[in-house]
Order: C-alpha cells, then sequence, then structure tokens
C-alpha cells in the first residue's frame, strides 16, 4: 500500500509533469512572437516607424514540430531530475531553479541537433534563443509556485505524515529543527515527549518546542494525533520500554526510529554504510580537492572584489562615524583568529568597542551583557553586520572564505578544543564570513559551541557551491531582519 506521502509526492510530480506540457507551447509561441511579430506589432498596431515585418515568417511550422519540441524538452527534464518527488534539503527552490536551468539548456542543445539532422525543422537562431530564455523564466515561476502550494499543504498536514519525538536533548531538538528546516521531508510535527524541560532550546526552535507529555504517555497521545512515525532520541532509554514502545507502534502501523548510540561520535567524524542489510560506521573523508576547491577560490575573489568597488563609499561612511564617536581609538581592529590547518591569520573589522576593551578582563566572547564595551556607532554596526565588511580584504588574500566556519580566535579554540570533542575538526575548510551556524542562531551560538559545532560539520560534510549560494541568500534576510545580533 502506497503511504499518503509518497501519494502526494507522485501528484504533485504528475502536476508539473501536465504543467510543463501545457507551457512548452507557450514558450515557443512567445519566442517566435518576439523575433517575428514585434515590428508588426509597433508598425501595424501602434504606427511606430521601427522593427521589421517578416512576412514569410508563420508560425504554423513551429506548430507542426511542437511534439517533437514537447518530447524533448520532456526528455530533457526528466534526465536532469526535474520529475523526482521532492526530498529535504535546503532551500529546495535553490535546487529546482538549478535544475530548470540545467533542464532547459539540455533541451536547447538538443533542439540544435534534431535541426541539423531535419532540416525541415524551423531553425531560427533567435527562436531557439527566445526560448531558451523564456523557458527559464516561466518554468522556473511555475515551478515557485507549485513548490510553494506543496510546502502550504505539507505544513498543513496534507502528503506529510505526523511525527512525535521521544526525548528533549540537543540531539532530540536537531531532529525537530530538521523538520521545521526541512518541510519537504514530508513530516509534520506535532510535539515531543519529555520528563523534564530541557536547560535551553534551539535558536530556531524558540517558538516551536511542542512538549505534550511525558515519555510513559506514548500510546495516548500516538492515537490522539494519528501519529505514524517516533523518533526516539533519549540518552538512557531502557530495553524494556524501547521494546514495549516497538512491539506498540507495530501493532499500530507506526514506524519508530531509534537514533543511534553513536550519534555523538557519527555527527562529526564518521558516516553509516550498509554491507548486505548489516549497518556498519565508516571513516568519512572531508577533504575537497579538485574543480570544486578552485572553483570556489574563483568565486570567491571575484565576488569579494566586486563587493568592495560597490560598496567602498559605505567604507568611507562606516570610517568617518567611527572617527566622530570615538576618536581615540583607531577605525579597523586587526585580530588574531585561527583558520584554515591551525594557521592564525589577521582578521580586519571596523572597530566596534570602547578601546582597550578587554586589558582588564582578557578574552571575553560576545552576549548580550557586552552592551557597555561598544562605542556608539559600535552597537548599530554589529546589529547589521557591517563591522565585517573588511573581511572582504581577508576573503581577497585567500585567508577566508565568504561561506565557511566562522574563525575563533586561539584562546577560545583552545578552550572548546577541551570542551567539545573533534572541535579543531572546523579548521579542515578555510574560515567563512558567513556559515551555516551564523544563519541558525548567530551571537546565541557563540556561549554553545557543542552545538555550533554540529552546525559547522553539517556544513563541512555537505558543502557545495549551491550550498553556498543557499546560505549567501538567507544571511541576507537573516542580517536584514538583525536576528540575534549583539
Amino acid at each position: 500500500m502506497i503511504s499518503r506521502d509518497v501519494m502526494v509526492g507522485k501528484i504533485f510530480v504528475f502536476t508539473r509533469i501536465i504543467t510543463d506540457i501545457l507551457l512548452i507551447p507557450f514558450i515557443v509561441i512567445i519566442a517566435y512572437g518576439l523575433k517575428f511579430k514585434v515590428g508588426w506589432v509597433l508598425q501595424r498596431v501602434f504606427s511606430l516607424p521601427v522593427g521589421k515585418i517578416y512576412e514569410h515568417a508563420q508560425v504554423e511550422p513551429y506548430l507542426d514540430w511542437i511534439r517533437i519540441v514537447i518530447f524533448l524538452w520532456m526528455v530533457s527534464f526528466y534526465v536532469v531530475g526535474l520529475y523526482r518527488a521532492r526530498t529535504g534539503g535546503i532551500m529546495p527552490e535553490v535546487d529546482e531553479e538549478v535544475k530548470v536551468i540545467k533542464g532547459v539548456t539540455v533541451a536547447t542543445v538538443g533542439i540544435m541537433a534534431f535541426s541539423v539532422i531535419y532540416p525541415d525543422f524551423p531553425t531560427s537562431r533567435y527562436v531557439i534563443f527566445y526560448s531558451w530564455l523564456i523557458g527559464i523564466i516561466v518554468l522556473s515561476i511555475s515551478r515557485a509556485i507549485i513548490h510553494k502550494i506543496e510546502i502550504f499543504l505539507m505544513c498543513k498536514g496534507v502528503g506529510s505524515n505526523p511525527a512525535l519525538v521521544i526525548g528533549v536533548n540537543s540531539d532530540a531538538q536537531d531532529v525537530v529543527e530538521k523538520m521545521h528546516l526541512f518541510p519537504a521531508l514530508g513530516l509534520k510535527y506535532i510535539g515531543t515527549l519529555a520528563d523534564q524541560t530541557p536547560e535551553y532550546c534551539h535558536y530556531t526552535l524558540r517558538e516551536k518546542l511542542n512538549i505534550l507529555g511525558k515519555v510513559a504517555e506514548y500510546k495516548s497521545l500516538i492515537k490522539e494525533y494519528n501519529i505514524k512515525k517516533v523518533f526516539v532520541a533519549l540518552p538512557d532509554v531502557s530495553e524494556t520500554y524501547l521494546k514495549e514502545l516497538l512491539e506498540f507502534c507495530k501493532y499500530s502501523g507506526v514506524e519508530l526510529l531509534k537514533l543511534s548510540s553513536f550519534q555523538p561520535f557519527m555527527s562529526s567524524l564518521v558516516q553509516v554504510q550498509s554491507f548486505d542489510g548489516m549497518p556498519f560506521i565508516t571513516e568519512k573523508s572531508l577533504e575537497r580537492v579538485g574543480l570544486d576547491f578552485i572553483f570556489k577560490r574563483i568565486f570567491d575573489f571575484m565576488a569579494a572584489l566586486i563587493l568592495i568597488v560597490l560598496i567602498s563609499p559605505l567604507f568611507v561612511l562606516i570610517s568617518f562615524l567611527i572617527k566622530l564617536t570615538s576618536p581615540r581609538g583607531s577605525i579597523l581592529y586587526i585580530q588574531e583568529r585561527v583558520g584554515k590547518n591551525g594557521v592564525c591569520f589577521n582578521m580586519c573589522k571596523f572597530r566596534t568597542m570602547v578601546p582597550n576593551a578587554e586589558a582588564s578582563t582578557g578574552p571575553v566572547m560576545v552576549s548580550e551583557d557586552s552592551e557597555g564595551r561598544y562605542t556608539r556607532i559600535g552597537s548599530l554596526l554589529r546589529k547589521m553586520s557591517l563591522d565585517e565588511l573588511p573581511q572582504l580584504f581577508n576573503i581577497i588574500k585567500g585567508d577566508m572564505s565568504l561561506v565557511g566556519p566562522r574563525p575563533e580566535r586561539p584562546f577560545f579554540v583552545e578552550k572548546f578544543k577541551k570542551e567539545v570533542p573533534g572541535f579543531e575538526l572546523r579548521h579542515q575548510v578555510k574560515g567563512g564570513l558567513t556559515g551555516w551556524a551564523q544563519i541558525n542562531g548567530r551571537s546565541v551560538l557563540t556561549q554553545r559551541p557543542d552545538h555550533k559545532f554540529k552546525y559547522d560539520m553539517y556544513y563541512i560534510k555537505n558543502r557545495t557551491f549551491v550550498l553556498d549560494i543557499k546560505i549567501l541568500i538567507k544571511t541576507f534576510f537573516v542580517v536584514l531582519r538583525g536576528e540575534e545580533a549583539y
């Protein structure tokens, strides 16, 4: 029997297929009109002496071959994965956009090749180019609309499985967080069972963690909320409790997932591989070499250089305001940070604190209690993250990247290495101006290095150019809203 989420997923795949079949002829006709009918409309309808009229160019030849065009486009879309059911992930709409660009480009190349083989096929280069451009725009809009509808319905419980989490520790909150961040997983978070309230809650779950009851009350709550999936993330779950829970879930048709006891170790160092159905833990390489590394460096350099040129007037304005409000100190603040492979470098920032702010205290982590150390303009600069802009020069130099784990000061690196196992793994990549941790808690995570480490390792294990673009997009909106900056 096909589950409800799989069925709804197939319906939306079918919806995309039908929508594409209807839109492709529309795209071709619009492309034809842009090439051959704009001049006719301007001269005959608006009486403007511009444009060229193509009396010989008719739309019929394009319509005669439209079935072949639809077939080639649909095959191309299938090849690049546009007709696969949605899966979880960060900003899946960006992944969809990349696939649309790939699919339309592959289809365009296919049309060009087909026109060489069959001379009767209409071969206007302008129509082909306009079809490529309009296809990307129109299909992107249609996919975005369908995606929004799909996510809206999933959030309302249509096509998603009601899920219950047992446990409230950091790992259990990670499970809840993923349900909220990735609605395309098809899981609707109902609530959590826990015998006590957590000491602290993940930043993203401040208003979303829902404690339904005690861990022993699972039977009544599973029935009451028609739960389909149960995630167990208790640190010390008894075999008796787990056996009873398993039997009840099996009898009730509920899928039970138990978090492995190796999770703290696995989260940063290893992955699970199946050997003929037997799960084994194996080391996962974190190294990235070759074209990905080269392309990331080129993108970092060019993006940082362009940004420096574009916002150079802002640099001058901020420098003036710093000197105006705190004339005794310097404009820039140079601070030693730990970079890739543990090599220290001098990170550049606009100065936001009074001179010698740490002279009597020594190194202090930023917190809500740090307000008294800032200059009048410093608080605003930090809230909008404008103090970080000089790090674009660090990126040009190669000390940092646009996206990566935030570089820490040597004092705190040594401290965190004693508190968080594997913390030094963050230094296998360059530190970043922004990162996955920064858009999921920002300054809040400064006081929670273990939680910040999880986010950093997620990025390191899953880093791609597309993920970097997603993080940059989300960073813009996080900074614009001024979330948790102090």
